[in-house]
């Protein structure tokens, strides 16, 4: 799902400031939504640092050009064939969307959670990935753009998250993660990952889950993993360490994950309130304002991108529809504020 995106330090390139560590999804599945000129002002005002979009629309580009304001582009699924076919074929995609701004572009993702979506095309992701690579490479701009991939939690196997320790990738993605990984690793980019504690919380209405562990909220008894002894006092901490085990198990222990997408709606589903998306919008932005990563991995900040910019109202359902921090007419749908008092 993804359009207000909140970013990590090795895809924006920044230093280690709260504000360089957060962005926003911008998504556009919607029929009522201002100008990509009218977004990019809306950005500028709200001190919004990176946007992640789910294409390479050179009209939102050319929109944010000279703003200051970092961008992460999309290769749609459907175009990822063409550009794992050979390296003309990435080429002619880099010419055609990127190559005019350079300046503007953090990192290309190579489609959205393909694995989940589109899993025919498991074995042509990585080569994707390794063709825009070497083109990259070849323009001297591999350590400015960095190439990844976003999955969602279900590429782990069902119930291995929890103790988190327990994490691993379902047996079926096993060789693509390992192609994956080992480009991730080589390249130098990180791990992106669309990870919602809403949606751990609404199927489980409660019943194991409280409100306070989904939203970030610290609460005094905080969950241990018996095989660690790690103690987790929110629910993404211990989602993101499920996945740095899967990672692990599978030999990689250097890899950053950067969350692609999360968030909390404001209706349309059990605990989606204006109150409760509210919180966990100011709780993940505090969070990235840590200088201490999750228990597994402390020396790793939290870097994020929100889901989403904007309320889109041909989504798929009503919860779907009201993620978005700002109504189509740029007011906020809740009170937040980008630079949140933490103390």
């Amino acid at each position: 799902m993804a359009m207000l995106v909140l970013l990590v330090l090795l895809v924006v390139g920044a230093s280690s400031a709260g504000a360089e560590r957060f962005g926003i999804n911008y998504g556009r599945v919607a029929d009522d939504l201002p100008s990509p000129l009218q977004v990019a002002a809306l950005a500028k005002r709200e001190n919004i640092t990176h946007i992640k979009i789910f294409d390479a629309d050179p009209v939102v580009l050319q929109a944010f050009r000279g703003t200051d304001v970092g961008v992460v582009v999309t290769v749609p699924n459907d175009e990822i064939p063409a550009v794992a076919a050979n390296l003309p074929g990435a080429r002619f995609w880099f010419d055609a969307y990127a190559s005019p701004f350079i300046a503007e572009i953090t990192t290309i993702l190579v489609g959205n959670e393909v694995l989940k979506f589109s899993p025919h095309m498991s074995t042509i992701l990585v080569p994707a990935m390794q063709n825009l690579y070497q083109i990259l490479r070849a323009h001297d701009l591999a350590d400015k753009i960095k190439v990844s991939t976003p999955h969602a939690m279900d590429v782990l196997e069902k119930n291995s998250s929890s103790p988190p320790s327990n994490g691993m990738f379902r047996q079926q993605h096993v060789s693509t993660m390992q192609n994956l990984l080992e480009f991730l690793s080589i390249s130098r980019s990180f791990f992106v990952l669309n990870v919602y504690p809403y949606f751990a919380f609404r199927e489980d209405k409660g019943a194991t889950l409280s409100a306070e562990f989904a939203l970030l909220q610290s609460p005094k008894n905080s969950v241990t993993d018996p095989n660690t002894s790690f103690r987790y006092s929110n629910l993404l901490d211990a989602q993101l360490d499920a996945v740095y085990a899967a990672i692990e198990k599978l030999g990689y222990m250097n890899l950053q994950i950067v969350i692609g997408e999360t968030g909390w709606p404001t209706a349309g589903g059990f605990g989606a309130t204006m109150q409760n998306a509210a919180i966990f919008t100011r709780n993940i932005i505090c969070r990235t304002q840590d200088v201490e990563g999750t228990p597994a991995r402390p020396a790793y900040t939290i870097q994020a991108f929100v889901f989403s910019m904007f309320n889109e109202d041909l989504k798929h359902n009503l919860m779907e529809q009201n993620f978005g921090l700002f109504y189509p007419n740029m007011t906020n749908v809740y009170p937040f504020k980008f630079s949140s008092d933490c103390k």
